[in-house]
């Protein structure tokens, strides 16, 4: 079978699952506006099933994006990359952020000082993970590849260590917000998926040649699934906070080989792909807009979800969800209509 460049041209199905990880990020902000029914044990297992995989899958994409080899990283492609990177995540948050705030009657200065426990935390913590990941790149630059890779876990293993003992004494997965004001919590728990995003794309077709493997396959969507059928058993322990990492991997990689495989289908002209792949596009748009379009939905009755509340909640959540990402879509190509604009709120042309 004819393996998918690994570089070069963008990869449709890799976008494709961008836009789903952006759909499932702002389908648990709506899940979580649903009110009464989240009490519910189903829903709450809905939820946090969703949760165990949505944001790694995010991180992991962000991390498979970001690698380059070394010998792409010019000084003056380093320099335009980490402008871009500054611009987007950090002067582009600030922004948004600042919108929200006072759309939303909240204190805009107190707002921003502490950002890393707001809803816009997600663009600070991408930003100081591709900055530690331009620090590594920059240290190994002249050594042996597998230098950068060892480097990265090792890295890795240090930082989620730091996170463990940091939050010990905390009955949460990350810092308890009043603590957490700069998003290390959030940086120190997501930074493996990014790591493992950038190695699975520095990996190339080693990874997909494994993808490919029937045994592994089946190995890895049981153990997916198995996870997550004790996902609500998991405290959130040094150990449970351990165990916990294992449905995001696993989820994480189930949903990338479901959609390598099926790579063809996202090439195609089709016009579902086609909206997938352009909407993984546009992802830091929708994330920074979506939150303006969030509804409310504790007004339906609980009486509505039935003795089963699953598929309401599901069907609610997805309409909803496609809705905020339509509006989010059509203000972002509004903003993008001024090139001055997109440049300087999205760092694109």
């Amino acid at each position: 079978m004819q393996q998918p460049s690994t570089r070069g041209a963008r990869l449709q199905y890799i976008d494709a699952l961008r836009g789903i990880s952006i759909l499932l990020v702002v389908l648990h902000h709506v899940i979580n506006k649903m009110g009464p029914v989240m009490a519910h044990p189903s829903a709450l297992a809905v939820r946090d099933t969703l949760a165990s995989f949505r944001l790694p899958l995010f991180f992991f994409l962000s991390g498979y994006f970001a690698y380059r080899a070394s010998d792409k990283w010019s000084r003056d492609k380093l320099k335009s990359v980490f402008s871009k990177k500054l611009q987007a995540q950090l002067l582009g948050t600030a922004v948004f952020a600042s919108a929200y705030f006072y759309c939303f009657h909240q204190d805009i200065a107190g707002g921003l000082a502490a950002i890393g426990a707001t809803r816009y935390w997600f663009a600070i913590a991408l930003f100081q993970m591709f900055a530690i990941y331009i620090l590594l790149m920059l240290c190994t630059r002249h050594a042996r590849s597998d230098m950068f890779t060892w480097l990265l876990i090792a890295v890795t293993v240090i930082i989620y260590g730091i996170h463990l003992i940091i939050t010990r004494d905390h009955y949460c997965i990350e810092l308890c917000n009043e603590a957490d004001r700069a998003g290390w919590g959030k940086l120190s728990y997501y930074f493996p998926f990014f790591a493992f995003g950038i190695l699975a794309r520095k990996a190339g077709y080693r990874l997909f040649r494994l993808i490919e493997n029937r045994n592994f396959t089946l190995a890895l969507v049981s153990t997916f699934f198995i996870s997550i059928l004790f996902i609500n058993d998991m405290d959130f322990s040094t150990t449970g906070k351990l165990l916990y990492l294992i449905p995001g991997f696993t989820g994480v990689l189930t949903l990338f080989a479901l959609f390598y495989r099926s790579r063809e289908y996202f090439d195609s002209d089709k016009r579902l792909p086609r909206l997938m792949a352009f909407t993984g596009r546009r992802t830091l748009d929708i994330y920074y807009l979506h939150y303006f379009f969030v509804p409310d939905l504790a007004f339906i009755p609980i009486t509505f979800y039935l003795q089963n509340p699953v598929l309401p909640l599901l069907a609610i959540g997805l309409t909803a969800s496609c809705g905020i990402v339509a509006l989010s879509l059509l203000l972002s190509a509004t903003i993008r209509v001024s090139p001055r604009l997109s440049s300087f709120l999205f760092a694109s042309k």
